[in-house]
């Protein structure tokens, strides 16, 4: 299952929390977009100084072909963002990505390549105090809400390369890219024993506000269990994901 936004109330948060504090870090997720004509903030994470620490994944509606974004600012100055060169289809289930490499290499993809980068020289946030999905949440108010809906997100403290990125818009679980680099992952699929959106990985619960509903998600393939230790390998490995089962997605029956 995926969470479903309205696009005007709804979000989910976590206060007092940040879940990545420093380059390199990147941000990914699925997303099924049901409006195109506004600027809607999808994943962020905020200071309590209004705008002025930031950074998340956007969709800009109101620019020429609805590009996605990756978005940054530290001490109140501002990276260009990293805008992809295709934009977005309504209703369709879609693959975001944005890498932060370093303070001069920011990336954001859609659906694996289109990629847009920016280059500006900026420091990582200062620690925000707001980690949200489907709003703008900065100094405990919730703006610019996203419409459709999100699953699969997830943190590394990592910048995934080009094949790794391709991996996860072909569908393979967070858990199987450079998993001892995964920082938090929400698949938003309502795990029965963890709660609907509990960190599967460090147990960080996210907070409804409004009433996003559950509605069915993109196909993700799956490990059989959950990598751990020495076990894990150092980048996305073909061979070793062959092992994996598609578990959740439209149609398809948890294993």
């Amino acid at each position: 299952m995926a969470r479903s936004f309205n696009g005007s109330s709804d979000c989910l948060f976590r206060s007092s929390f940040s879940p990545a504090t420093a380059y390199p870090a990147t941000i990914a997720f699925w997303f099924y977009p049901a409006n195109n004509s506004v600027n809607q903030a999808m994943i962020n994470w905020a200071g309590d100084v209004p705008g002025n620490n930031n950074v998340g994944v956007g969709l800009d509606g109101t620019a020429a072909g609805d590009p996605i974004y990756l978005y940054l600012k530290s001490g109140g100055v501002g990276a260009a963002n990293a805008t992809t060169s295709t934009g977005i289809t309504l209703s369709t289930w879609m693959h975001a990505c944005g890498v932060l490499a370093s303070a001069t290499d920011r990336r954001c993809y859609l659906n694996g390549g289109s990629v847009g980068s920016s280059t500006t020289n900026v420091s990582f946030p200062a620690t925000p105090t707001t980690f949200t999905l489907a709003a703008y949440h900065n100094n405990s108010v919730a703006s610019t809400f996203f419409a459709g809906r999100l699953c699969e997100v997830a943190v590394w403290s990592a910048a995934l390369d080009a094949t790794e990125v391709n991996a996860l818009a072909v569908g393979f679980s967070p858990l199987l890219v450079r998993p001892q680099a995964l920082l938090d992952y929400w698949p938003l699929n309502v795990n029965p024993t963890a709660g609907p959106d509990i960190d599967l990985w460090r147990g960080n619960g996210l907070t409804l506000s409004g009433s996003p509903a559950l509605a069915d998600q993109a196909a993700v393939r799956r490990p059989r269990r959950r990598p751990l230790g020495l076990a894990v390998p150092i980048t996305f490995n073909p061979a070793w994901a062959r092992g994996a089962n598609v578990l959740v997605g439209p149609g398809v029956s948890p294993c």
